[in-house]
């Protein structure tokens, strides 16, 4: 089968990814809420302590080498298959490693988490971080090769996939080994399928086939990349690995469901997976004055979109709580509120900068400040103010690792932060952004009685709207920019 190349827009490849981000999203957040009611706390809890096992640990057998394989495939045409082979064959080695390196700690794991009834959930996941992995790989690279759409595809139809599995396996069967067992049979199939669409349209990839001499250039890239992404990941998952240590199952799963970030930013999540290759490229040739035009549209979008679908969740949040994760969680307001502030902080791929100018090692010591803050605020916080401490000090150390490699960035660019962030139109823009909420959360107090999902969709669809027509001409001038410059 040959997929055909379409020379698509930025701003249409974008939207396509993002049309298929918001069916994924949608879709974990059905397979959440089944699960969330028709599991009890203990249950959803050892389901959530599994997920966070494979989360952490897959950035550990990967290594960074999705980071280089966007970046060997678009720097150098020539030598592409070998590069391709190169990090596919070292993602499987590593990952059937990782597979058996879970297998054989299964006991310190559920340990760890005073969880033994995690042990048999430990097996059924121990190789889906290669898994997941390997789709990491050819995501990027089918994006690379300008076959959004195959992406798209595959996506849209996993979603659904994805869905029947947890009503069969939650509502029928009420079992969540079932439930983690297909969607990891899932992941395999998945693997399979993008590897022969690949071979067959794109290139051979050969099994445990290496080029060694290339082995040493890819992981002084990837290496500093992936210590940045490992750092990151227990960055994040800091507050849960600490939760999951000194508090119960049960109130692991409040937390996991409460800290979970909603994913406000897959519409610049869907415009990065488009821009990164092409500032990689612009980069390459020199053309500075494109790539500056170019990001200062992707970052200035970012923040606009992702803050106001970020504002119309905070004024709903009690809403939002109550229909995503049933009453049972509504205790963890707080968290949810503070987890969305740090949602607003992903308006961008702070390291972007740094990456296209190959210095890993930069964005690697900023993570590790980042980590170093983060286990300092979570201890001291938690023990300070309680549950909600960790999210607070998860916050903190997100919005200390944005600054610094959004600074260093620009440095290397050799450009003035204002060149990038208008603090002008910004302020004016939160200001709005807080005053409409006040509003909007005042009106909505008045209507309390009217039924929940339509005081949900009507509040949160009416903030959102409102502001993005007070804001559409900047949004019109912005995509109207990556176009332009994208061509």
């Amino acid at each position: 089968m040959q997929f055909k190349r379409k020379n698509l827009s930025l701003v249409t490849n974008s939207m396509i990814l993002a049309f298929v981000r918001c069916i994924t999203y949608a879709s974990s957040f059905i397979q959440v809420m089944i699960m969330s009611r028709v599991f009890d706390k203990f249950e959803y809890g050892s389901y959530s302590q599994a997920c966070t096992i494979v989360t952490v640990i897959s950035p550990f057998f990967l290594l960074g080498l999705s980071n280089a394989a966007t970046y060997y495939y678009n720097q150098n045409c020539e030598e592409r298959q070998k590069y391709v082979e190169t990090i596919y064959n070292l993602i499987l080695v590593l990952g059937i490693s990782g597979g058996f390196f879970i297998m054989v700690f299964h006991n310190p794991i559920a340990s760890y988490f005073s969880n033994l009834t995690l042990i048999p959930l430990i097996y059924i996941v121990a190789f889906r971080p290669l898994f997941q992995n390997l789709i990491s790989l050819f995501q990027v690279l089918y994006i690379s090769s300008d076959r959004a759409m195959v992406v798209a595809v595959r996506n849209t139809i996993l979603s659904f996939i994805q869905i029947g599995i947890v009503v069969i396996a939650a509502c029928f069967f009420c079992s969540v080994e079932l439930v983690l067992f297909l969607l990891v049979f899932t992941d395999f199939l998945q693997v399979v399928i993008l590897n022969f669409f690949f071979t067959n349209s794109v290139m051979k990839i050969r099994i445990f086939k290496f080029d060694i001499l290339s082995i040493r250039r890819i992981m002084s890239y990837a290496l500093p990349l992936a210590s940045s992404t490992m750092i990151g990941t227990l960055t994040i998952n800091m507050d849960m690995m600490l939760i999951g240590r000194v508090m119960s199952t049960e109130a692991f799963a409040l937390y996991s469901n409460v800290a979970r970030e909603l994913p406000f930013n897959f519409l610049i999540s869907s415009f990065t997976d488009i821009v990164f290759p092409k500032i990689i490229s612009l980069n390459a040739r020199g053309d500075k004055d494109t790539l500056i035009r170019i990001y200062h549209a992707y970052v200035e979008l970012g923040i606009i979109l992702t803050w106001i679908l970020i504002g119309g969740a905070i004024v709903c949040s009690q809403e939002l709580i109550l229909v995503l994760y049933s009453p049972k969680y509504l205790d963890g307001i707080a968290i949810f509120v503070v987890y969305l502030l740090v949602s607003a902080s992903r308006f961008t791929y702070h390291g972007m900068m740094l990456s296209v100018h190959g210095k890993s090692k930069d964005i690697m010591l900023v993570s590790v400040i980042a980590l170093t803050s983060n286990l300092f605020l979570n201890i001291v916080l938690f023990y300070a103010i309680g549950m909600i401490g960790p999210a607070i000090a998860t916050l903190i150390s997100v919005l200390i690792g944005a600054f610094l490699q959004i600074y260093k960035g620009l440095k290397m660019l050799g450009v003035a932060c204002k060149s990038i962030f208008q603090w002008g139109y910004i302020s004016r823009f939160v200001f709005g952004l807080v005053i409409v909420g006040i509003l909007f959360f005042i009106l909505k107090s008045y209507l309390i009685r009217i039924p929940l999902l339509f005081r949900l969709l009507l509040f949160y669809s009416g903030y959102v709207i409102f502001m993005i027509l007070f804001n559409s001409k900047r949004i019109k001038e912005n995509v109207h920019s990556l176009n332009n410059n994208f061509c």
